[in-house]
């Protein structure tokens, strides 16, 4: 999330596609969250090599076969650091699998009364 200034639900949640033709040809569309710091412990698992101890993040190939399912909630979090455009002391974070968010102040966003995260729901 390097420069992304928001955690809108277009920068947050972006979809991933992976073709394995060895788990399987059906289509499977899996449900849950998964990071970033997924990926590679995943992929080298895909291929059948070890996973280095020093590598952050969980394989999820079970869940890509179907084995067990995404259920882990992914949390992300963004301080500001140096920022290039003066943006105060915003905190901005984000949790997944929850109808709130935290966007750059401390208002709530509630996405079922808002989808594009473009109301303000206060409380």
């Amino acid at each position: 999330m390097i420069n992304k200034r928001s955690f809108y639900e277009e920068v947050a949640r972006v979809p991933l596609m992976i073709h394995v033709p060895w788990l399987g040809s059906e289509e499977r569309r899996v449900g849950g969250s998964m990071g970033h710091v997924d990926l590679v412990p995943t992929l080298l698992d895909l291929m059948g090599e070890v996973v280095p101890e020093y590598i952050q993040g969980l394989s999820r190939k079970d869940v890509l076969a179907g084995n067990v399912d995404l259920t882990d909630d992914v949390f992300m979090q963004w301080h500001g650091g140096a920022a290039t455009v003066p943006l105060g002391n915003a905190e901005i974070a984000r949790l997944s699998e929850v109808p709130w968010r935290c966007i750059v102040s401390g208002d709530r966003w509630k996405l079922n009364l808002s989808p594009g995260d473009v109301c303000d729901f206060t409380i």
